[in-house]
Protein backbone atom coordinates (compact mmCIF):
# COMPACT_ATOMS: atom_id res chain seq x y z
CA UNK A 1 0.00 0.00 0.00
CA UNK A 2 2.92 2.24 0.71
CA UNK A 3 4.31 2.01 -2.72
CA UNK A 4 1.58 4.34 -3.85
CA UNK A 5 3.78 6.64 -5.11
CA UNK A 6 1.94 9.35 -7.96
CA UNK A 7 4.32 7.98 -11.40
CA UNK A 8 4.53 5.31 -15.85
CA UNK A 9 6.08 2.27 -19.12
CA UNK A 10 6.46 1.35 -22.97
CA UNK A 11 8.47 -0.19 -25.99
CA UNK A 12 8.73 -0.46 -30.47
CA UNK A 13 11.45 1.27 -32.87
CA UNK A 14 11.10 4.23 -35.82
CA UNK A 15 13.69 5.79 -37.31
CA UNK A 16 12.05 9.23 -36.21
CA UNK A 17 11.54 8.51 -32.57
CA UNK A 18 15.56 7.17 -32.27
CA UNK A 19 16.64 10.61 -33.63
CA UNK A 20 15.01 12.34 -30.75
CA UNK A 21 16.39 13.28 -27.65
CA UNK A 22 14.88 12.91 -23.90
CA UNK A 23 14.78 16.78 -24.06
CA UNK A 24 12.42 16.78 -27.18
CA UNK A 25 10.09 13.71 -25.65
CA UNK A 26 9.21 15.58 -22.43
CA UNK A 27 9.39 19.06 -24.38
CA UNK A 28 6.24 17.75 -26.54
CA UNK A 29 4.93 15.76 -23.28
CA UNK A 30 4.72 19.56 -21.12
CA UNK A 31 2.94 21.10 -24.77
CA UNK A 32 0.40 18.32 -24.59
CA UNK A 33 -0.43 18.84 -21.11
CA UNK A 34 -1.10 22.35 -21.55
CA UNK A 35 1.80 24.41 -22.18
CA UNK A 36 4.23 26.33 -20.62
CA UNK A 37 2.14 28.95 -19.81
CA UNK A 38 -0.69 26.98 -18.30
CA UNK A 39 1.49 25.23 -16.37
CA UNK A 40 3.64 28.09 -14.41
CA UNK A 41 -0.13 29.75 -13.58
CA UNK A 42 -0.39 26.09 -11.38
CA UNK A 43 1.01 26.61 -7.17
CA UNK A 44 -0.86 23.83 -6.35
CA UNK A 45 -3.88 21.30 -6.64
CA UNK A 46 -5.63 18.24 -5.06
CA UNK A 47 -6.18 15.26 -6.45
CA UNK A 48 -9.09 12.68 -5.22
CA UNK A 49 -9.00 9.61 -6.34
CA UNK A 50 -11.47 6.28 -5.41
CA UNK A 51 -10.24 2.80 -6.44
CA UNK A 52 -10.48 -1.00 -4.83
CA UNK A 53 -7.62 -3.44 -3.70
CA UNK A 54 -8.48 -6.92 -3.45
CA UNK A 55 -12.13 -6.29 -2.82
CA UNK A 56 -11.33 -3.31 -0.27
CA UNK A 57 -12.79 0.31 -1.16
CA UNK A 58 -9.94 2.51 -1.24
CA UNK A 59 -9.49 6.50 -1.04
CA UNK A 60 -6.25 8.65 -2.14
CA UNK A 61 -6.08 12.64 -1.52
CA UNK A 62 -2.75 13.57 -2.66
CA UNK A 63 -1.83 17.18 -2.32
CA UNK A 64 0.88 18.79 -3.94
CA UNK A 65 2.11 22.71 -3.99
CA UNK A 66 5.52 24.04 -5.51
CA UNK A 67 8.54 24.12 -4.00
CA UNK A 68 8.36 20.01 -3.52
CA UNK A 69 5.48 19.68 -1.04
CA UNK A 70 3.01 16.84 -0.93
CA UNK A 71 0.89 15.49 1.60
CA UNK A 72 -0.72 11.83 0.19
CA UNK A 73 -3.51 10.06 2.47
CA UNK A 74 -4.56 6.69 1.51
CA UNK A 75 -7.60 5.56 3.53
CA UNK A 76 -9.43 1.97 3.10
CA UNK A 77 -12.55 0.89 3.92
CA UNK A 78 -12.94 -0.80 7.42
CA UNK A 79 -9.22 0.32 8.45
CA UNK A 80 -9.39 4.12 8.51
CA UNK A 81 -6.08 5.45 7.34
CA UNK A 82 -3.24 3.08 6.39
CA UNK A 83 -0.60 5.39 4.80
CA UNK A 84 0.35 9.24 5.28
CA UNK A 85 3.07 10.66 3.32
CA UNK A 86 4.48 14.14 4.08
CA UNK A 87 6.89 16.09 2.05
CA UNK A 88 7.82 19.69 3.11
CA UNK A 89 10.30 20.37 0.58
CA UNK A 90 13.27 18.53 2.01
CA UNK A 91 11.96 15.60 4.26
CA UNK A 92 9.84 13.32 3.43
CA UNK A 93 8.79 10.97 6.43
CA UNK A 94 5.80 7.80 5.97
CA UNK A 95 3.32 7.12 7.89
CA UNK A 96 2.45 3.18 7.16
CA UNK A 97 -0.47 0.95 9.18
CA UNK A 98 1.75 -2.22 7.80
CA UNK A 99 5.27 -0.93 7.45
CA UNK A 100 5.38 1.73 10.38
CA UNK A 101 7.01 5.10 10.19
CA UNK A 102 10.36 6.52 8.40
CA UNK A 103 12.01 9.27 7.00
CA UNK A 104 13.94 8.36 3.81
CA UNK A 105 17.19 8.73 3.20
CA UNK A 106 19.40 8.83 0.53
CA UNK A 107 18.64 7.64 -3.53
CA UNK A 108 15.42 7.32 -2.19
CA UNK A 109 14.50 10.81 -0.56
CA UNK A 110 16.23 12.08 -3.48
CA UNK A 111 13.90 10.58 -6.24
CA UNK A 112 10.80 11.25 -3.72
CA UNK A 113 11.49 15.21 -3.48
CA UNK A 114 11.60 14.68 -7.23
CA UNK A 115 8.63 13.05 -7.86
CA UNK A 116 7.19 15.42 -4.96
CA UNK A 117 6.76 18.56 -7.82
CA UNK A 118 3.80 19.35 -9.15
CA UNK A 119 5.22 18.51 -12.62
CA UNK A 120 8.02 16.29 -12.08
CA UNK A 121 8.79 15.39 -15.15
CA UNK A 122 9.77 19.05 -16.58
CA UNK A 123 12.14 19.29 -13.82
CA UNK A 124 14.07 16.45 -14.41
CA UNK A 125 16.61 17.96 -16.65
CA UNK A 126 17.54 20.08 -13.40
CA UNK A 127 17.95 17.48 -10.93
CA UNK A 128 20.80 15.60 -10.68
CA UNK A 129 19.56 12.63 -12.87
CA UNK A 130 20.82 10.67 -15.93
CA UNK A 131 18.52 10.73 -18.55
CA UNK A 132 18.55 8.40 -21.64
CA UNK A 133 16.36 7.27 -25.17
CA UNK A 134 16.14 3.65 -24.83
CA UNK A 135 14.28 3.50 -28.42
CA UNK A 136 10.29 2.86 -28.34
CA UNK A 137 7.88 0.06 -26.99
CA UNK A 138 4.36 -0.99 -28.27
CA UNK A 139 1.64 -0.47 -25.70
CA UNK A 140 -1.65 -1.75 -26.10
CA UNK A 141 -1.35 -1.17 -30.15
CA UNK A 142 0.59 2.03 -29.57
CA UNK A 143 4.12 3.11 -30.17
CA UNK A 144 5.84 5.00 -26.75
CA UNK A 145 9.09 6.18 -26.28
CA UNK A 146 11.08 4.57 -23.42
CA UNK A 147 13.14 6.85 -21.29
CA UNK A 148 15.37 5.34 -18.22
CA UNK A 149 16.25 7.47 -15.66
CA UNK A 150 19.49 7.32 -13.08
CA UNK A 151 19.36 8.71 -9.53
CA UNK A 152 22.68 6.83 -7.54
CA UNK A 153 21.44 3.39 -7.75
CA UNK A 154 17.80 3.59 -8.28
CA UNK A 155 16.30 3.21 -11.94
CA UNK A 156 13.06 3.81 -13.58
CA UNK A 157 11.49 3.67 -16.89
CA UNK A 158 9.05 6.27 -18.41
CA UNK A 159 6.61 5.93 -21.20
CA UNK A 160 5.44 8.44 -23.39
CA UNK A 161 2.81 8.07 -26.51
CA UNK A 162 4.65 9.01 -29.99
CA UNK A 163 1.37 10.44 -31.37
CA UNK A 164 0.44 12.72 -28.38
CA UNK A 165 3.01 13.14 -25.81
CA UNK A 166 1.75 12.36 -22.93
CA UNK A 167 3.16 9.88 -20.13
CA UNK A 168 1.66 6.46 -20.27
CA UNK A 169 3.39 4.27 -17.92
CA UNK A 170 5.76 4.57 -15.07
CA UNK A 171 7.92 1.22 -14.32
CA UNK A 172 10.32 1.44 -10.78
CA UNK A 173 12.24 -1.44 -9.60
CA UNK A 174 13.79 -1.58 -6.04
CA UNK A 175 15.05 -4.53 -3.71
CA UNK A 176 11.31 -4.39 -2.62
CA UNK A 177 9.83 -5.54 -6.07
CA UNK A 178 8.44 -3.98 -9.23
CA UNK A 179 6.49 -1.23 -9.50
CA UNK A 180 3.82 -0.66 -12.56
CA UNK A 181 1.99 2.63 -13.18
CA UNK A 182 -0.53 3.05 -16.17
CA UNK A 183 -2.50 6.18 -17.38
CA UNK A 184 -5.10 7.06 -18.84
CA UNK A 185 -7.96 8.74 -20.28
CA UNK A 186 -6.57 12.32 -19.92
CA UNK A 187 -8.86 15.07 -18.97
CA UNK A 188 -8.85 19.14 -19.24
CA UNK A 189 -9.01 20.76 -15.86
CA UNK A 190 -8.57 24.22 -16.15
CA UNK A 191 -6.23 24.14 -19.19
CA UNK A 192 -3.75 21.51 -17.59
CA UNK A 193 -4.47 17.67 -18.35
CA UNK A 194 -4.92 15.07 -16.17
CA UNK A 195 -4.48 11.16 -16.33
CA UNK A 196 -8.35 10.65 -15.06
CA UNK A 197 -7.31 6.58 -14.47
CA UNK A 198 -4.09 5.03 -12.81
CA UNK A 199 -3.33 1.40 -12.70
CA UNK A 200 -0.62 0.48 -9.96
CA UNK A 201 0.64 -3.49 -10.58
CA UNK A 202 2.85 -4.46 -7.91
CA UNK A 203 2.66 -7.46 -8.37
CA UNK A 204 1.29 -8.97 -5.15
CA UNK A 205 -1.74 -6.97 -6.00
CA UNK A 206 -3.08 -4.48 -8.45
CA UNK A 207 -4.77 -1.69 -7.53
CA UNK A 208 -7.17 0.75 -10.19
CA UNK A 209 -8.41 4.14 -9.34
CA UNK A 210 -10.17 6.66 -10.72
CA UNK A 211 -10.35 10.58 -10.25
CA UNK A 212 -13.17 11.91 -8.43
CA UNK A 213 -11.79 15.31 -8.36
CA UNK A 214 -9.05 17.86 -9.09
CA UNK A 215 -8.77 21.30 -7.33
CA UNK A 216 -6.21 23.99 -8.50
CA UNK A 217 -5.00 26.87 -6.80
CA UNK A 218 -6.99 26.51 -4.13
CA UNK A 219 -4.10 28.72 -1.81
CA UNK A 220 -2.81 25.52 0.68
CA UNK A 221 -0.89 26.94 3.12
CA UNK A 222 2.67 25.36 3.76
CA UNK A 223 1.31 24.22 7.08
CA UNK A 224 -0.02 21.81 5.58
CA UNK A 225 3.00 19.95 4.67
CA UNK A 226 5.09 20.16 8.14
CA UNK A 227 6.41 17.36 9.64
CA UNK A 228 6.53 16.76 13.47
Amino acid sequence: MNKILLSIGLIGLSLTGLSQTAQDILGKYESAIGGKEAIIKVKDFTIYMKGDVQGNELEIISIRKDSRKLLQKVEVSGMGEVSKTVCNGEKVHIESAMMGNQDLEGDFLKITLMQAGLFPELNYNAEEVEISVEGQEDIEGKSNHKLAFKVGDLVWNEYYDLETGLKTQQIIETPQGKSVITYSDYQDKDGIKFPMKLKQDAGMFVIELEVTDIDLNAGIEDSVFEIN
